[in-house]
């Protein structure tokens, strides 16, 4: 009886080791499956944050290639409106066609579609002379209802400008009936000084040179070595654009205005001249692989600005 109740002992040892070691096998068999399924869980994610990389990478060179498109728009297709949106339609077809064609080699589909365009209106003055409209008018304005402008670059001559402004001096104003943005221009023998007053502050910029060339939408003067607050930087609605004491100052201009601008006097060959220009369009964007589908109805691309 006792070798009996020894062998009834062993027995049950021995399924008590044969039943951990199964819930061993069973555990190891889990952590082994949940670690392959948080690998591939991983690696899912992995390839979805790349494609979702690779998506705002593909927006961005949208802004930069059609942003382009509309620069070289406006400078061969300017006669009309109707001229500009037939010319960009085309040229956003073309871009699309190369880029789709790039990108299929990679296994991802793309498209990029005209939608809509802003009309605008580019405001320059190439041949060097006084800041005084076709006519000769001192004082007047450019453009109304501007609620933006970019590209507004100007090259100044120091020997035409006053050496203060006690009896006047060149300026240019944004005035949107509340506020002003303020620029003057003197010289003093050797400097061209440009002081800018306008609700964000107040600076002044000097240059010890024959011209100035001064990016006004940027802020700059002297490529970058003076700073001021940006055209019309503080102005909070729509806002006329004008010069004061236009024969005060000569040199050269360009700018472009989101609002259409009437072809009249104050505009003529061999002066300040003004041509309707395309100032930002909307596109929608498809980009897309096995794992990710991104679409935008309607980006909006400005020429310059990489980001909205």
């Amino acid at each position: 009886m006792v070798r009996d109740t020894a062998s009834g002992r062993d027995r049950a040892q021995l399924l008590l080791v044969g039943a951990f070691a199964i819930a061993v096998l069973v555990l190891s068999l889990a952590l082994v499956l949940n670690g392959a399924a948080q690998t591939e869980t991983l690696a899912t994610e992995s390839t979805d944050v790349h494609d979702g990389r690779d998506a705002v990478r593909f927006e961005h060179s949208v802004r930069r290639g059609v942003g382009g498109t509309v620069e070289s728009v406006n400078r061969r297709n300017n006669t009309s409106y109707a001229d500009l949106k037939d010319a960009l339609k085309t040229a956003v077809n073309d871009w699309d066609a190369v880029a789709a064609r790039g990108s299929a080699g990679e296994g991802v589909s793309t498209s990029v579609n005209y939608r809509s365009m802003e009309r605008g209106s580019r405001i320059e003055q190439t041949t060097t002379r006084d800041f005084s409209d076709a006519t000769g008018t001192e004082n007047w304005t450019l453009a109304s209802s501007v609620t933006q402008t970019r590209d507004y670059r100007m090259n100044v001559s120091r020997t035409s400008l006053s050496s203060d402004c006690s009896s006047g001096c060149f300026e240019i104003v944004a005035d949107d009936g509340s506020d002003t943005w303020r620029a003057s221009f003197t010289e003093d023998g050797s400097e061209i000084e440009m002081t800018v007053v306008a609700p964000s502050g107040t600076d002044t910029c000097r240059v010890a040179a024959d011209s100035a060339v001064v990016n006004l939408s940027a802020g700059t003067m002297d490529d970058g070595a003076c700073s001021f607050p940006g055209f019309a930087d503080g102005l909070s609605g729509p806002y006329s654009i004008s010069y004061e004491n236009g024969s005060l100052g000569e040199g050269t201009y360009e700018q472009e205005v989101d609002t259409s601008v009437t072809n009249d006097t104050r505009y003529a060959a061999g002066g300040p001249t003004v041509s309707p220009s395309i100032y930002s369009t909307n596109v929608s964007v498809t980009y897309e692989t096995p794992q990710l589908m991104y679409n935008t109805t309607a980006l909006r691309v400005v020429p310059g600005e990489s980001d909205d």
